[in-house]
């Protein structure tokens, strides 16, 4: 898994929760059995009602109107829903019930029933430094609105505890007003160590790239959980790299429409809609509404081609069907298909121009680096051809991938030669046809991007080929063989299944953080649409007249070498930082905490 996947799976990893519902459920029942737990402790089975309702409303009632506040607060800015604004109260009462576990255990030993309360008070304090933390980096709030919404919970759980307190006539094992000076001192003291904390952090960032960590965070956060791509991408365009971008489109020209192959050497990502992640869905869709039947493919690029800006996206789309043209050449070579050792290479020369595509299925691989494409251009150029379209059929995926190796670049070279000399034995007038589908009832989550499925079927002398993409984000190993041999028995001479390496679908799953295709969508459910959207594409097959063309797009902003190595450096560092310096704040705050509740 590559930086960028590794990114978006760590911070998506933070935003799996339960329902409210649930976390409402686990709210009441945690506050309620911490409280009566720790009153059951400290004064025995008598002081266990006072335990379950001071749960109930001081515990849970607090950290719920927290919640709904902190949630209100939230929607000027930040991920703060009440679902996630609830996960935050209940991991606070967490905390909190280990300070108030100590205080029953202390209570019970000293026969003290003023212990626990001094140490109810203490606790709330130290609450306001998590609850800092928190909100520092998933909201924008900042300043006194940041400090007022840290101290909520606290105080509000506090409010209802002393008139819990004064309800069952209990006040008298407190003083109020030293212990309020506590619970605020404490606040002081959290709200401080907290802030030492969160400046610790920032300081990696600023470092490494001009960011504090914690604007990096939010950033990142903004674009995976809101879909608010602006602010990662203006970090991103902070570290990028300007280059110029080749483009080719095929057009392939029939009595029934248009359809195009699309094949920007740059690559898809680097996750969700940030920057080039939605270009090869972008592509589909803009073909689409132009009433032309999209085939997008992934070239051999790795993320250092990633486009980091959202314009930029669409300056390559929009270029990309403007070379969309009329006319073009009305014969193709026949299709071959080539394996030397782990490489499979499929080629057909339409209208004079070489396609090419690469796969090593079944071993698992993924991105096949620029080389790979330079290689087949220097050895189409060889053999004649001015330019060609090549693929990285992107199409088989374990847990280990195995990278591209010299043995591998041989096999290319050698098949790709074999493939060339057989292909342009035989030339004749080619027919074309093309169809697009979605997967219904699947989506993104599932790992399947807009563009859906795209067909294109061949025929040169009754001879059959078949070029698929599917918008998604490779394939589980064994899917492109099954697939392959539902088309060979339906009589394809040739046929190859690629996927677009679409970032769209990253940042949604556990693990990986997105799912390959057929880990979500059962892999029949794939093989049958494939097979219908191939079926459809043959029925509309007619002459055809194929146009090649190729566009530079000059000074593209792109991720470059070190651009997301920087920025997993970034959160690496961030959270060995976050690790170490945990410690110490956990250490002050329970040496200050002594100190306080020694004096009240």
């Amino acid at each position: 898994m590559d930086f960028t996947d590794r990114l978006a799976s760590k911070y998506q990893s933070v935003f799996t929760l339960p329902s409210t519902r649930s976390l409402a459920v686990a709210l009441f029942a945690i506050g309620t059995a911490i409280s009566s737990l720790v009153y059951l402790i400290a004064l025995g089975p008598q002081s266990i009602y006072f335990g379950i309702i001071d749960g109930a409303c001081a515990l849970t009632v607090g950290s719920a109107i927290s919640a709904i506040l902190v949630a209100q607060s939230s929607k000027k800015g930040g991920i703060l829903t009440l679902r996630r604004a609830m996960a935050v109260m209940l991991f606070s009462l967490f905390l909190m019930g280990i300070g108030l576990f100590v205080g029953g255990v202390s209570a019970h030993v000293f026969k003290d029933a003023t212990v626990l309360e001094r140490v109810y008070f203490v606790s709330c304090g130290l609450l306001v430094a998590f609850q800092f933390i928190i909100l520092s980096a998933a909201s924008d709030l900042r300043g006194v609105g940041l400090a007022a919404m840290s101290i909520v919970q606290p105080s509000s759980i506090l409010a209802l505890h002393i008139v819990l307190l004064f309800a069952y006539g209990n006040v008298s094992d407190v003083n109020l007003l030293t212990g309020l000076a506590g619970f605020f001192a404490m606040s002081l003291i959290s709200y401080a160590i907290a802030r030492w904390y969160r400046c610790q952090i920032e300081k990696v960032g600023k470092k490494i790239v001009g960011v504090d960590s914690f604007s990096l965070l939010k950033a990142f956060m903004n674009a995976l959980v809101l879909d608010v791509p602006a602010h990662i991408e203006g970090v991103l365009k902070s570290v990028s790299v300007t280059k110029d971008v080749e483009v080719r489109v095929m057009t392939f020209n029939t009595k029934n429409g248009q359809g195009a192959i699309a094949a920007p050497l740059t690559h898809p990502g680097p996750f969700r809609n940030v920057g080039g992640a939605t270009l090869p869905t972008n592509i589909a869709r803009a073909f689409l509404a132009k009433k032309v039947c999209p085939v997008v493919f992934h070239t051999p690029t790795t993320h250092d081609t990633d486009l980091v800006s959202s314009a930029d996206v669409e300056l390559v789309v929009q270029q990309i069907v403007s070379m969309v043209r009329p006319g073009g050449v009305a014969t193709a070579s026949k299709p071959v298909a080539v394996k030397k050792g782990d490489v499979t290479i499929t080629c057909q020369i339409l209208g004079g121009v070489p396609l090419v595509v690469i796969t090593r299925s079944p071993v698992p691989t993924e991105d096949l680096p620029q080389e790979v494409h330079d290689i087949c251009i220097k050895k189409l150029v060889e053999k004649g051809y001015s330019d060609g379209i090549v693929v990285d059929a992107h199409n088989t995926m374990e847990k280990d991938c195995l990278p591209f190796s010299e043995a591998d670049k041989h096999n290319l070279e050698a098949g790709l030669e074999d493939a060339l000399v057989e292909a342009r034995k035989h030339f004749a007038k080619v027919y074309v046809g093309f169809h697009n589908t979605n997967i219904d009832k699947y989506g993104k989550s599932d790992g399947i991007g807009g563009g859906g499925v795209m067909a294109l079927v061949t025929s040169v002398e009754g001879e059959k080929a078949a070029f698929i993409s599917i918008d998604g984000n490779n394939m589980v190993s064994g899917l492109r063989e099954k697939i392959h041999s539902e088309l060979m028995q339906s009589g394809y001479a040739v046929a190859e299944v690629a996927t677009t390496d679409t970032h769209v679908v990253t940042g949604l799953a556990r693990g990986e953080g997105y799912h390959t295709l057929g880990a979500a969508i059962p892999e029949t459910t794939i093989i049958k649409k494939v097979v219908e959207s191939v079926r459809e594409a043959e029925s509309e097959m007619s002459e055809c007249l194929v146009n090649f063309s190729k566009q530079t797009i000059p000074q593209l902003h792109l991720l470059g070498g070190n651009g997301i190595e920087l920025l997993w450096n970034v959160t690496d560092r961030s959270i060995k930082v976050a690790k170490s310096g945990l410690g110490v704040a956990i250490f002050g705050l329970i040496v200050f905490g002594t100190l306080i509740y020694a004096v009240i």
